[in-house]
């Protein structure tokens, strides 16, 4: 495996991290707290910049109340999704975190609808 896709790889399980980070509406300092990090070395680990350690994953798995699989799901389904698409999903789930819950299952009928 060459090292450009080694890296989408690290930048993609990383991405997985902030996902589940964010749709728990932890900061990035939050889960560094918890995991015994620092906020940058976090945010490397999140954008792929720094591989995560079996050890780390499981750490931070821990920490983010998701199973390790959850990191790895949708690697092998075909193209990894590029940076645009998951920072407007995590754009979505930042906001839709903060919107009151009635409204919630609103825009969750609406995503339903707008299914291809």
């Amino acid at each position: 495996m060459g090292s450009k896709q080694t890296s989408r790889i690290d930048a993609y399980i990383g991405g997985r991290v902030r996902e589940r980070r964010v749709s728990l509406g932890l900061s990035a300092r939050e889960l560094a707290e918890i995991i015994g990090l620092s906020t940058p070395a976090v945010l490397k680990y999140e954008t792929g910049g720094n591989r995560i350690l079996v050890r780390r994953l499981y750490e931070i798995a821990q920490a983010l109340n998701s199973p390790i699989e959850y990191f790895f799901e949708g690697l092998d389904t075909g193209p990894l999704p590029g940076p645009t698409h998951r920072r407007r999903l995590l754009e979505l789930m930042r906001y839709f975190h903060e919107i009151e819950e009635k409204h919630q299952t609103v825009i969750m009928d609406i995503a339903r609808l707008l299914r291809r």
